[in-house]
């Protein structure tokens, strides 16, 4: 009679199967987190692979010695500005999805923006003034 009340002590199905239950929930849990964390990291990886690529692909584009010129806020607006900026245009019209298109140098420690695709939305002097065309080579603005 001992060993039968020993027995059905030690044998539980309820309490069992809610440990059983709860121990594969944890782990199938923890295997989620890892396949989330692990999906995540690629996806961020891709992003910055296709937005280095990008930023490769425009910068050969870029004229050097005109870029090299820009040197203080004064030379904002002036043709050559203008003619720098086009390309910029170009390419932040031909890829929609990207939210900026700057170029920036690094000068003592300090980074630098030179050039700003959003440059002609912000400027108040041309908020008033439509884009018509923008190639490499200048940049035809109208009033509206």
């Amino acid at each position: 009679m001992v060993f039968k009340n020993h027995i059905q002590q030690t044998i539980r199905p309820r309490w069992d199967g809610i440990f059983s239950g709860l121990a594969i929930f944890f782990v199938s849990c923890l295997g989620l987190v890892a396949v989330y964390q692990l999906a995540h990291r690629a996806q961020i990886e891709a992003v910055r692979g296709e937005l280095a690529s990008l930023a490769r692909s425009l910068a050969v584009q870029i004229d050097g010695d005109l870029h090299r010129t820009f040197t203080s806020p004064e030379q904002t607006g002036t043709p050559e500005h203008f003619e720098a900026l086009a390309l910029l245009a170009d390419f932040h019209r031909s890829n929609p999805s990207l939210f900026f298109v700057y170029t920036a140098v690094l000068r003592r420690d300090t980074v630098h923006i030179v050039l700003d695709g959003e440059f002609l939305v912000r400027n108040r002097a041309l908020s008033n003034r439509r884009m018509i065309s923008c190639s490499p080579t200048k940049l035809m603005i109208r009033s509206s």
